[in-house]
């Protein structure tokens, strides 16, 4: 029987493929590619979503998902994402009503993942996985708190985009599609080494999931 999984849920492909990557390096000694998974569907609904029906539907789409994906296994946590579009210390709500509402529809193990603003602000975390992608980027600037970062993503755009006008027209802004591939590169050492107060939002996520898949045992 296998001992655990993962299922990540969100508001976008690229963000939950992301979160799935970095899951696994919170642990990686406990957690391989088949632990944890990304689905495409049901996508979270944004804090926007008002309709209580809408969201009560979605909560019980991936109760019944994670229903089905437990059988012979020990423990199933469902991970979900949403960004918060609005800085520190909204994750908090956020991430409350996203477990109430996952609860309440018989989900036993939840961890919200609600990056304030948004997740590249998650992202600025590890400059060096950042720069690590394109040569031609910027070097991230140090920041004491990425938490009450506005637009997260422009911003991250704007940090990394070359000051020199024939460089930027010959080097690619940052795209949603790379937090992909810069998620794989923030490996176990650099998580653990962060900033800790950089992040409320990343702390509340990483304390979550670390209780949930017991990684001290």
């Amino acid at each position: 029987m296998q001992d655990i999984k993962i299922l990540v849920f969100g508001e976008d492909t690229n963000d939950c493929h992301a979160i799935s990557h970095l899951i696994r390096n919170i642990a990686p000694s406990r957690l391989s590619a088949k632990d944890v998974q990304a689905r495409k569907r049901p996508i979270v609904l944004s804090k926007n979503a008002v309709s209580s029906g809408k969201r009560r539907k979605m909560a019980d789409a991936i109760a019944a998902i994670a229903k089905f994906e437990s059988k012979n296994i020990k423990k199933l946590i469902v991970v979900v994402h949403r960004d918060c579009d609005e800085c520190e210390p909204n994750h908090i709500r956020q991430t409350s009503d996203l477990e109430e509402e996952l609860r309440r529809a018989g989900v036993k193990h939840v961890v919200p993942a609600t990056p304030a603003w948004e997740l590249e602000a998650w992202l600025m975390l590890f400059p060096n996985a950042v720069n690590s992608l394109r040569s031609c980027w910027r070097q991230l600037p140090d920041r004491n708190s990425v938490g009450h970062i506005r637009n997260a993503k422009e911003q991250l755009r704007r940090d990394l985009r070359p000051i020199n006008t024939e460089m930027q027209n010959r080097c690619p802004d940052y795209s949603e599609g790379d937090c992909i591939p810069i998620s794989q590169k923030i490996g176990y050492h650099e998580i653990s080494k962060r900033n800790m107060a950089a992040s409320a939002s990343f702390e509340m996520f990483y304390k979550k999931i670390r209780l949930q898949i017991d990684v001290n045992s």
